[in-house]
């Protein structure tokens, strides 16, 4: 029997990755709502994975620009594309209409389209020429930019207000207390300043702090609120810029 805090750990593994987690979990709304504060340490650990894998391909002298595309997929593969699918459908909604029923009925539609397909591979573009940059800085970098986006999720909905219907988000994510932001965001300066310094701490909080700011007041603009497809589009909005600053640091070190 699990204890409390490793199921709520189990439940936001289970929620975000693909990664074989027991079918008999079964968690309650409240356990999927407080789980929420653990979303950092699962990106963590997905990040360690994708680093270790990236030492596990250089024992077979692969070039670095082929691993990093190998990494990539990898990286999708434990997730399942969780982050990428909202992001597409989020640039498809808000390019392809002007009404905010409209934006948010597109968000619904699981076709992709032209906004969200160029999107989805400028994304991955950036994300692969990142990974390449520095080869010796990915320890750091992927664990980094993939914890600090997955905390992301929790000020825009503890602040702003659902606006897709039909769906059981909405309950859920109004059962996310303050002791739960505290929580994730202890975890990830914690990390941050560990694997790092404080300089790269205060820097990560201002830049990551504007971002989210601007992205909620564009949220609010467009559709009113938030929405889950948004909220993966903000997850990777973070990582990206976590992964460009921590290099732009290192790099200049």
């Amino acid at each position: 029997m699990l204890s409390s805090e490793l199921r709520l750990l189990a439940t936001a593994t289970q929620f975000l990755t693909r990664l074989p987690i027991s079918r008999d979990l079964n968690p309650t709304s409240y356990e999927l709502a407080h789980a929420i504060k653990y979303f950092p340490v699962v990106g963590l650990i997905l990040g360690l994975m994708i680093t270790l894998a990236s030492y596990a391909l250089s024992l077979f002298d692969i070039p670095f620009n082929q691993a990093a595309i190998i990494l990539v997929a990898f990286g999708i593969g434990l997730t399942g594309a969780f982050h990428e699918d909202g992001v597409a459908d989020s640039l498809d909604g808000l390019g392809g209409a002007f009404h905010r029923e409209k934006k948010l009925e597109i968000m619904k539609d699981s076709r992709i389209g032209t906004y969200g397909a160029t999107g989805l591979v400028l994304i991955l573009l950036f994300r692969t020429v990142l990974w390449t940059e520095s080869p010796e800085a990915l320890l750091t970098i992927i664990p980094l930019s993939w914890m600090w986006a997955r905390s992301s999720s929790l000020p825009i909905a503890m602040t702003t207000e659902y606006v897709s219907s039909g769906s059981a988000n909405k309950p859920i994510l109004n059962q996310v207390t303050t002791k739960d932001l505290i929580f994730s965001f202890v975890v990830v300066l914690g990390f941050t300043f560990f694997m790092t310094d404080l300089k790269t701490v205060l820097l990560l909080c201002f830049v990551n702090g504007l971002c989210l700011f601007g992205l909620r007041k564009y949220f609010i603009r467009q559709v009113g609120g938030y929405t889950g497809d948004l909220l993966g589009g903000a997850n990777i909005a973070i990582e990206l810029l976590t992964a460009w600053v921590v290099i732009r640091i290192q790099l200049g070190s």
